[in-house]
């Protein structure tokens, strides 16, 4: 079955069900095609979703700082403890690889201001008297064009 849209309206192309030419019905049959009301709904649904989770994506990467220059035995509450002064934290992220910390870490704010204070802790003392270099992260684009995280 082909389906074609004309002005607007979907229609699918039903090809004949025999062999029998002589019956005049040798183009097949064109029917009308309607999405139920369900269909639409939920077409609808996931689209709002899809909307939704982009734009919670979009807020956590507004407002995100790379951190660098931790022990990498460093936990996630600790750094959620030694940021935590700075304003709300929505995630902190602790990239691994074999099983330990990749000695970076994005903390993402949930505002400006938030993320303001925790820039003034670029260069500050950490624990085991390590410096924390922080900065704001921003997106850049890769070779295969996808979108990817300063510091990733």
């Amino acid at each position: 079955m082909d389906k074609f849209i004309h002005s607007g309206v979907t229609f699918l192309h039903v090809p004949p069900l025999t062999g029998n030419w002589s019956s005049g019905n040798c183009c097949g049959q064109v029917k009308k095609y309607s999405k139920s009301a369900a269909d639409e709904k939920q077409i609808q649904k996931q689209a709002q979703q899809k909307k939704q989770q982009a734009e919670k994506e979009k807020a956590k990467r507004e407002f995100r700082v790379v951190v660098k220059g931790f022990p990498k035995t460093t936990t996630r509450t600790e750094l959620e403890e030694h940021f935590g002064s700075c304003g709300q934290i929505r995630m902190v992220t602790l990239p691994q690889k074999g099983g330990s910390t990749k000695g970076i870490a994005f903390v993402s704010f949930a505002s400006e201001a938030a993320l303001k204070a925790a820039l003034k802790l670029d260069a500050q003392e950490f624990k085991d008297s390590r410096t924390l270099k922080v900065w704001r992260a921003v997106e850049k684009a890769t070779k295969t064009g996808a979108k990817q995280l300063d510091g990733e």
